[in-house]
């Protein structure tokens, strides 16, 4: 019977010829960092708490989230290898917050001059990484 100070523990039967201890605990040490990482993502993304109240809106907000991811991915990638920056050593906060700081400035001016201002954003990223890459959610 569970109680809320209970715990389930759900164990995969592994083939011992195959798979060591050593190798097991080297994927347990790996499904923790999965969860560390999905754990900074819906903080830096603000998805720690889903506002919706029906699973069809909550869907949508879901999916609103990983666009959102994605964007500031692809926005790393470009910051990465336009300026030598490997793209992992880049921040997902860090970048969500330039993103943010520039909007206003990409909305408010013309079209000629959006694509420096976007190159400008994405040499902010690049140069704005952080000195330790394990940081970063990869």
């Amino acid at each position: 019977m569970l109680t809320e100070h209970s715990l389930e523990l759900f164990l995969v039967p592994f083939d011992k010829v195959t798979y060591s201890t050593l190798d097991i605990v080297g994927l347990c040490g790996q499904r923790w960092d999965v969860e560390l990482y999905l754990r900074h993502l819906k903080t830096t993304l603000g998805m720690d708490v889903l506002r919706c109240q029906t699973p069809s809106m909550i869907r949508k907000e879901i999916y609103v989230y990983l666009l959102t991811y994605n964007l500031l991915r692809s926005l790393m990638w470009s910051a990465g290898t336009s300026y030598g920056t490997p793209p992992l050593h880049l921040s997902l906060q860090a970048t969500r917050h330039h993103l943010n700081n520039f909007i206003p400035k990409l909305l408010a001016t013309t079209s000629t001059k959006r694509l420096q201002i976007y190159r400008t954003l994405l040499k902010v990223i690049a140069h704005k990484g952080v000195s330790d890459p394990s940081y970063c959610w990869r």
